[in-house]
């Protein structure tokens, strides 16, 4: 079978300006696939089909304009393709983008332009929030697409981790509480040069014995950046995360292993709810 994988490029200049951080695995491809590439340069400048874009907010309308002409039998994925040194703080604010099409992950490149090598990752629960690329909904229907993402099942599952994380990023006070109260969650802070913090220890995620033995522990757990974290480090915590889960056969969604962003954790604190 010929599959067709078409990669819409994020800029045509020198590719000296953007250094990927290493990796080996090849991303799957089952059918017509479309890859909307978003690229970051050493110096932060962000291109998608050759425009270098001014605002934020542009990712969303481009990408939004992008999915508008998918046909039902075509794949499209997201896919970052960044500078190793670059704060993961700015490459954090541009996946807050990404709910506006609603993916379930998104894809970092690694190891050479020219090759289809990436890691991947879970997107944090600000995909969840915009529903349908804008579709209208009438007040009943949008009641009822609200009661669906609040409802708080009695056990825990797949659907449990991305409305809980949808609350977490975009819900209500109370939601919030409410949510926190049926699940308590250990946090994990990645902090950079290689450690993370957990139950008040400082760590090094290069020993993947120890993270193994949190990954294992049947406790949730919430994955929390420190301000010094650079993208590369994030994308190699993100490969072992994802190699351990592959090794133990683990469902990191229905084991509510999850991820809050930067701009979350802020609006958190200024609800008063503290996740340490």
């Amino acid at each position: 079978m010929l599959i067709l994988c078409l990669h819409i490029k994020g800029y045509a200049q020198t590719n000296d300006s953007i250094t990927l951080p290493a990796g080996n695995i090849d991303m799957k491809i089952y059918g017509p696939t479309i890859i909307l590439e978003i690229y970051v340069t050493q110096d932060q400048k962000v291109y998608f089909n050759n425009k270098r874009l001014e605002y934020f907010d542009q990712i969303c309308s481009m990408l939004k304009e992008n999915y508008r002409d998918r046909t039902i039998h075509e794949d499209r994925k997201v896919a970052i393709i960044a500078d190793v040194g670059i704060n993961y703080n700015f490459i954090d604010k541009i996946k807050e983008q990404l709910g506006c099409i609603r993916i379930g992950r998104v894809y970092y490149k690694t190891g050479n332009l020219d090759d289809l090598t990436y890691q991947y990752n879970l997107l944090n629960g600000s995909t969840l929030e915009v529903n349908n690329n804008g579709r209208i909904l009438t007040t009943e229907e949008e009641y009822e697409y609200r009661q669906l993402l609040s409802r708080i099942p009695s056990a825990p599952g797949e659907f449990d981790y991305y409305v809980l994380m949808r609350a977490l990023h975009n819900g209500s006070k109370q939601e919030i509480e409410d949510w926190l109260e049926k699940y308590s969650f250990n946090s994990l802070r990645l902090i950079g040069d290689s450690k993370f913090r957990y139950n008040d220890q400082i760590l090094d995620y290069k020993d993947e014995g120890t993270l193994e033995q949190i990954i294992l522990n049947p406790e949730n757990l919430l994955i929390q950046y420190g301000e010094n974290l650079t993208y590369g480090e994030y994308v190699r915590f993100t490969q072992i995360k994802n190699e351990l889960a592959i090794k133990h056969k683990i469902n990191l969604n229905e084991k509510m292993i999850g991820e809050l962003s930067l701009q979350a954790e802020e609006r958190l604190k200024k609800l008063g709810i503290i996740i340490k």
